[in-house]
């Protein structure tokens, strides 16, 4: 025979992928990504520390923390080809890394408020993740 019970509901409407922001009783410090409910932590893991273009973004992200550039002067400031930097500056918009300003070949990269707040923790997952400045 099978119960209903209404506290399994709530967990059963959630998939397997989707999360929902923080409860109100986890620590301040808890970061998370706004535009995706995601856990800034999380994101960053997978932006930098779990993919095989972790290393490129890493650069990317400082790189831009120290001056705002469009993708024409941040392939050549980091040596990388233009789509590569390309495609790397739309995952880092799409997460809420990094935000734009202007349009086509003017548009200037700089890093969000939350990415600003966070720069420690992205410290953290590069040198977990054995990434160096160098790399």
């Amino acid at each position: 025979m099978r119960s209903t019970n209404s506290s399994t509901s709530s967990a059963s409407s959630t998939r397997f992928g989707q999360f929902r922001a923080p409860e109100r009783d986890l620590p301040l410090y808890y970061p998370y990504n706004r535009r995706t409910n995601e856990p800034m932590r999380k994101v960053l893991w997978w932006l930098i520390g779990g993919s095989r273009g972790g290393a490129n973004r890493l650069r990317i992200v400082r790189g831009l923390h120290d001056t705002p550039m469009n993708t024409n002067q941040l392939s050549k400031a980091l040596a990388i080809d233009y789509k590569t930097a390309q495609h790397h500056l739309e995952l880092l918009v799409e997460n809420n890394v990094l935000t734009t300003m202007g349009d086509d070949y003017g548009k200037m990269y700089f890093l969000t408020e939350q990415m600003e707040q966070h720069l420690d923790l992205l410290d953290d997952i590069a040198r977990q993740a054995g990434l160096n400045d160098d790399d």
